[in-house]
Formats: structure tokens, sequence, C-alpha cells
């Protein structure tokens, strides 16, 4: 779909990052200012209240918020996508263990992912991006699990760290 309005990888990451400092530079003053706000209601007659929060609710803000996470929604999805797809076409063994990179790597992209949405504080976010991280690990990465899994002379490659070539089961017995 990114590729489609022209965007790259790196274009979809400045992106994020870009994102992610302004909400790192303006986040504090927007919680300092939302604090006051919240202190300036306390004074307010208790009548005019909920008529208030439902104006600040359907206001120009909160449309232009759910803007933003939408879009952040998006480019979540695609970065989470993109990564977890690199963590499985660059796998390799891992020395000294029985596992792969691409455990490590797929788990590493997903759980940032899921903070970054977490950290949003905001539902409309963290929902999709877990729903997505569970689809992936459902369906991308459970695949390139069960493809590893058929590999031949698998636990050869695990327990000889990657040197046995396609051996007979005589040689590798012997090994």
């Amino acid at each position: 779909m990114m590729r489609c309005l022209g965007c790259g990888e790196d274009a979809i990451v400045y992106a994020i990052c870009e994102l992610q400092e302004e909400y790192d530079s303006r986040g504090a003053t927007i919680i300092k200012k939302y604090m006051e706000y919240n202190r300036s209601l306390r004074s307010v007659n208790p009548e005019v209240l909920p008529n208030g929060t439902k104006m600040f609710k359907s206001g120009n803000l909160s449309k232009v918020v759910q803007d933003v996470m939408g879009y952040y929604v998006i480019l979540e999805g695609y970065f989470m996508v993109k990564n977890v797809r690199k963590a499985i076409k660059i796998d390799e063994h891992v020395l000294d263990s029985l596992r792969t990179s691409m455990v490590d790597d797929v788990f590493y992209v997903l759980q940032s992912c899921c903070r970054r949405s977490i950290s949003t504080s905001n539902i409309h976010s963290v929902v999709p991006i877990i729903s997505n991280a569970v689809s992936l690990l459902g369906g991308e990465f459970n695949e390139a699990l069960q493809q590893k899994m058929r590999e031949p002379n698998l636990g050869a490659k695990l327990f000889m760290g990657g040197s046995a070539l396609q051996n007979s089961g005589t040689e590798i017995a012997t090994a």
C-alpha cells in the first residue's frame, strides 16, 4: 500500500523517527498543559463539565489526534511487517545455542513495536498493533519456523554450530 504512494522503506522509517521525535519534544508540553487544564476544571461549575468534555472530544484536536494515530498505525504496521520479513530472510545460527537469530530478531521487532504503541496511551493504536503482531506470529513467523524445522540435517546444523554439510546419516552419527 505504501509503495503505491512512492514511499521507500527509508522514508517510512524516517517518518516514524520524525513522529517519535515530535512526540518526545512536545509530549511533556502537552501533558503539562493538560494538567493545567484539569486543575482549571475543578473551579468550573459541575453542570458545565459534561458539555465541555463532549465539545473537547468532538473538537478539532480530537480529530487531528485520531488522524495522526491512524497514520501511526499504518506506518508501524508496515515497519513491523517489513522488519519481520527481513529477520526471517537474514536468519542464521546463533553459536552455542539451539535457536536461530530469526527467533530473537522477530521477537525484538514485535516487542519494540508493541511497546511503542503502548507508549501512545491510545487504545485505538494499541489494539491494531498487537493484533498485527499476533497475526505475524501465527502466519509468516510460524511458516518460517515450520520450514526451518523441515530442513535436512537440522539437528546436525544446530548441534555442530552450522558446520555440518549434507552428510549421510552414518557420517553424522559417527561425527
